[in-house]
């Protein structure tokens, strides 16, 4: 068995282009600590499966 989590970028919404940059790169280091812990990262977009959107 698999573990894995979801992660939507319709979730990210941004005020400004400053907030965007400081939350993408969170959203990336979030990623990597993902996979260090195990975790499977699977990127789909929501025209393979709009059930996880």
């Amino acid at each position: 068995m698999s573990h894995g989590i979801v992660l939507n970028h319709h979730s990210l919404p941004f005020a400004n282009i400053e907030d965007a940059n400081k939350g993408l790169l969170l959203f990336l280091k979030i990623l990597k600590t993902c996979r260090a812990a195990g975790l499977k990262i699977l990127l789909l977009d929501e025209d393979q499966d709009k059930s996880l959107m």
